[in-house]
């Protein structure tokens, strides 16, 4: 064969191998999930199938190799997971089919974080016993399945697991000498905090206003432990003396921001605003979040995932959810295609995963922001 011939088959291949990948991209990036409408419901036949990847995962250990991965990892995924499929039954009918799987899931999950394993990487001699990360989701997740639940059968121990819990949240945080209940000896993550105190709100949805003073009381204290550079909440927070360790980042501003949101809107849509002006990059089509403030290049962690050209991959990832609740739902499109996008997802078997269900974690948070949609 001529080298002449060679050349043409090559240009030829490059051609076909560009036209493809542009396809691609346009293909994804106009991507709707695909919404199912029967007798008994309307859901999310994507976030679906990704929960069933996520079921058969948690059924072979996916937790505990998490744990191996992360220090709350195996908590982490089962809270999201549980969370997740809260989401997705929230409008449905308790007859529904896809109603009783969710429920049967979500007390699996419930069962899974009260198991050893999931007290083993916390500290039971805290004032708040076990800290604020397991005590904070545990009992979201619990708040969230009870209020699935019709009042007249939801199981008694699971509220009064509950209401102890929330007892337990605020007792602890009036003996505190500052806002942030540690979630290990002598360290606090402001983020778990959040979601812990959203966890009072969701009682007094249910129950009554009793933590009403308490919450808005909470809302005060973190104003002057905020990060002075960004006057957002601090990352990480010093226990002992109640100093900040690390400012504002991308990946828990993205998480936390969402639950400031149940707690106070205002107040949420305040820091959501300094959020985007100083974490969020958004050019030639593509959109992130920085780990650190304006892109400043620093080394990432266990929190932040991969930083790469300064953007979190966990701060990212989680962002499509931020955007969503904030009402911002043509950003919150952006991000979620992007992961369609780049996550390269296959559905086998009606189980959905990203990037070959590598990375299991960005998978949970993806089907957590997907349930959103309905």
């Amino acid at each position: 064969m001529s080298m002449a011939r060679i050349l043409k088959i090559l240009f030829k291949t490059f051609l076909i191998t560009v036209g493809l990948i542009l396809l691609y991209i346009i293909w994804k990036w106009n991507y709707e999930p695909t919404i199912v409408h029967n007798d008994h419901c309307t859901y999310h036949a994507d976030v679906y199938a990704q929960l069933q990847f996520l079921k058969s995962e948690s059924n072979h250990g996916a937790a505990e190799r998490l744990q191996n991965d992360y220090p709350e990892g195996y908590v982490l995924f089962y809270a999201i997971y549980g969370l997740t499929w809260t989401s997705f039954i929230d409008d449905m009918k308790p007859e529904n089919a896809l109603y009783k799987e969710g429920i049967t899931e979500i007390e699996k999950s419930l069962s899974a974080v009260k198991d050893s394993i999931a007290l083993s990487r916390f500290q039971s001699y805290l004032p708040l016993e076990y800290g604020a990360f397991y005590r904070g989701w545990t009992n979201y997740l619990l708040g969230k399945y009870l209020a699935l639940i019709p009042q007249e059968k939801r199981k008694k121990l699971d509220m009064l697991t509950f209401k102890q819990n929330c007892y337990d949240i605020a007792c602890a945080l009036e003996k505190n000498s500052h806002p942030f209940l540690e979630t290990y000896s002598g360290s606090s993550w402001p983020a778990d905090d959040v979601v812990a105190m959203a966890s009072l709100k969701l009682h007094d949805k249910l129950y009554g206003s009793e933590y009403d003073v308490i919450i808005k009381k909470w809302l005060i204290d973190i104003q002057i432990h905020l990060d002075p550079d960004t006057k957002l909440i601090p990352h990480l927070f010093d226990g002992n003396n109640g100093k900040t360790l690390q400012g504002a980042r991308g990946s828990s501003q993205t998480l936390m921001l969402p639950f400031l949101f149940e707690l106070d809107t205002t107040l949420a849509k305040a820091h959501y605003e300094i959020y985007k002006s100083r974490f969020q990059f958004q050019n030639y089509g593509v959109c992130g979040i920085y780990e650190f403030p304006d892109g400043a290049h620093m080394e990432g962690d266990l929190d932040s995932g991969p930083v790469i050209l300064g953007l979190g991959a966990s701060a990212t990832i989680a962002s499509q959810r931020t955007f969503y609740v904030f009402g911002d739902r043509k950003q919150s499109k952006r991000f979620r295609n992007q992961h369609e996008m780049t996550g390269f997802p296959i559905t086998i078997n009606n189980k959905k995963r990203f990037l070959a269900g590598r990375m299991l974690m960005a998978d949970v948070f993806i089907a957590w922001a997907n349930s959103m949609e309905h």
